[in-house]
């Protein structure tokens, strides 16, 4: 820029100043990032670029601590939009879903975000005498043993939060 090119007698006011979006997370609250991608609820997802229903979701910590009966430290929790049938009514199409990201191995019978053959799936694993048994809540969906060395546990599923019309 050539010199004095701030000089100039321009008055700003509140008006001719754009806005700045607030990134710091207020005191006393959890922000809860994006899970890269979708998880399927059905065959499951391959993440690509799918639209999210949320980016970032900020909850008060007394709540994530009702919620979960602990505060995760920050980045430990993270959110995804649920797609597809197959767990309904635990869990709707586009639901968000909390993830704990430290949880990564199978920890009892429980939902989890799972990876199996390149897709990307919330479902429930359940360990039975003869394997590990991926199941969806909704009966419609069979439940099938899974090989143990093509998963991949990539978090466990916490809470969940939807958008319900009346």
């Amino acid at each position: 820029m050539p010199d004095g090119y701030l000089d100039a007698a321009e008055t700003v006011t509140a008006t001719s100043v754009a806005p700045v979006l607030e990134t710091e997370t207020k005191p006393g609250y959890l922000r809860l990032q994006l899970y890269e991608g979708a998880a399927g609820m059905g065959g499951g997802v391959v993440n690509q670029d799918f639209p999210e229903v949320m980016q970032v979701m900020e909850v008060a910590e007394w709540e994530v601590r009702r919620k979960l009966g602990f505060l995760p430290r920050p980045g430990r929790i993270q959110i995804i939009t649920g797609r597809g049938p197959s767990m309904r009514p635990k869990i709707e199409d586009g639901d968000i879903v909390w993830i704990d990201t430290s949880v990564d191995y199978f920890d009892g019978d429980d939902y989890y975000l799972i990876s199996y053959d390149g897709e990307t799936q919330i479902k429930m694993l359940q360990k039975r005498v003869d394997g590990l048994y991926v199941v969806s809540a909704n009966p419609e969906f069979k439940e099938w043993r899974c090989d143990v060395a093509d998963l991949a546990v990539r978090g466990k599923a916490l809470v969940h939060a939807g958008f319900r019309r009346f």
